[in-house]
């Protein structure tokens, strides 16, 4: 759920996580099975993206703690993640991980900002690879289950 708050949407969980001061990637081996299932699909649909979106590939990580940029002020996950692009490694909120949806969603956010160059979150450009690769996802799931 988004809620308006002053002139950007800002999701109710990313206006919980403020109090973080650096980032602190998390210990993959502390997930549990189900969160390490989430994760790992996480990872599939970030290659997915790479190969068929033209995204230039990205290593997926989690981190208990991501530190606020004043440059996602107006990104409705703002919170939730952490972009190293001189390393090319995305860092998701680790909390995210409670439902493969709500990861997926905020993952796919993420790489349609990372691919455009633009963290706000009404700009056409992000809006148009956003639908391309959810597209490609939706395509590339359908197919494996029929």
């Amino acid at each position: 759920m988004h809620v308006f708050s002053g002139s950007a949407f800002q999701d109710t969980k990313d206006q919980e996580w403020t109090s973080d001061s650096k980032l602190e990637p998390m210990d993959l081996n502390k997930l549990d099975a189900r969160k390490f299932i989430v994760y790992k699909f996480g990872c599939f649909v970030t290659e997915l993206v790479a190969s068929h979106c033209q995204h230039a590939p990205v290593t997926l990580l989690l981190a208990e703690k991501i530190p606020p940029n004043d440059r996602l002020r107006n990104n409705a996950y703002r919170n939730s993640f952490y972009f190293d692009a001189n390393n090319s490694i995305l860092y998701l909120r680790a909390a995210r991980l409670e439902t493969v949806g709500e990861f997926v969603v905020v993952l796919v956010h993420t790489l349609a900002h990372i691919k455009s160059g633009m963290y706000i979150c009404l700009l056409l450009k992000f809006f148009e690879i956003i639908k391309k690769t959810l597209y490609i996802l939706n395509k590339t799931l359908q197919f494996h289950n029929t």
